[in-house]
């Protein structure tokens, strides 16, 4: 094959001479055989998008206030305010997440498969690496930056995946809000009281409500109500 190349590049010129390249190898850059430009555009910004969306629902959770009904100290925020929101965005954008991702894996395995008959396999290998000269008389590793695609499309997918899922068991498990079902009975008539969902207010706000609240007396509440049945149960 002749060509004019340096001589820390004979070792690909002989990796070419073994895998039996034609000696007019040409490249037609106006005709592709895989999927257009633009979708790779958007595999692309999929995962860049992926990290701003990550980003700022990352600081809308270190946002929030400390405490929280299902938890027993003040050591995490109170979720309940994103919860909701951040798993309907998980919802909408894991869907084209995973197109992305999909299209990224099927797209370089076939790219790989059509170098089969100078590389000895379907999938890629360094001897791909040669096909790179003629792009600009520089060897590129090929094999190293489609592992670095498939590894990062693979981990974007996978962060959205367990976000979802943390958030669907967060939702399920973790109580929030805390009803409560009061009865009060007078004069044998009953009224019945619709559950309201109260959120446990943190230590320094109940401090402040006993200060500017007046309690009555327990012989009052005795008069006026004479039976309270309280039902209460985390939710």
């Amino acid at each position: 094959m002749e060509r004019n190349v340096s001589a820390s590049d004979r070792k690909y010129v002989l990796l070419m001479q073994y895998i039996n390249l034609p000696r007019n190898v040409t490249l037609d850059v106006a005709r592709t055989e895989w999927r257009g430009d633009s979708l790779c555009k958007y595999c692309i910004s999929m995962w860049m998008l992926s990290f701003i969306g990550g980003a700022i629902l990352a600081t809308f959770i270190l946002l929030n206030p400390k405490g929280g009904t299902s938890y027993h100290h003040t050591l995490y925020s109170q979720p309940w305010k994103q919860v909701i929101p951040m798993f309907m965005v998980t919802i909408v954008i894991l869907p084209f997440v995973s197109y992305s991702t999909f299209t990224t894996f099927g797209g370089i395995l076939q790219f790989c498969a059509a170098f089969e008959n100078y590389t000895g396999s379907k999938s890629c290998n360094k001897r791909i690496d040669v096909f790179s000269l003629k792009y600009n008389d520089e060897i590129h590793s090929v094999y190293a930056l489609q592992h670095i695609v498939k590894a990062s499309s693979g981990l974007v997918f996978t962060s959205w995946i367990f976000c979802t899922l943390i958030l669907l068991i967060r939702i399920c498990t973790a109580p929030d809000f805390e009803l409560q079902v009061i009865v009060l009975t007078k004069k044998g008539k009953t009224c019945e009281f619709q559950p309201r969902m109260l959120s446990r207010p943190s230590g320094t706000y109940l401090s402040g409500l006993r200060s500017r609240t007046s309690i009555p007396s327990q012989s009052s509440i005795d008069k006026e109500l004479p039976t309270l049945t309280t039902e209460s149960g985390s939710y």
